[in-house]
């Protein structure tokens, strides 16, 4: 079983390869870019955006979420998923520094 190493890296290193896993599959991508085009998404209509199950879309959602990129708000029948506007700050430090 792989021993992780944490400890070795910096915290902000640590959220720069936490929010490449969460962009790593295509699915969260383009959620991703749905809310950025629409403001928040609901779950239900990414079911059918996406045509995937809703357990599926709920996983990718939570992905996103785990990684500090979007917020989930919980409402009767659905949830509502919207960006979280500093999300890509270590990673756009990141991506700044490269000369």
């Amino acid at each position: 079983m792989p021993v992780s190493k944490t400890e070795l890296f910096s915290e902000s290193e640590l959220k720069i390869a936490i929010i490449g896993r969460a962009l790593a599959h295509p699915a969260r991508v383009r959620i991703f870019k749905l809310i950025q085009e629409n403001g928040f998404v609901k779950n239900c209509d990414l079911i059918s955006l996406l045509g995937l199950t809703k357990s599926s879309v709920f996983n990718h959602v939570v992905k996103l979420r785990d990684a500090g990129l979007v917020q989930i708000v919980y409402k009767p029948n659905h949830f509502q998923i919207s960006l979280i506007k500093d999300g890509f700050g270590d990673i756009k430090s990141f991506v700044e520094s490269i000369d």
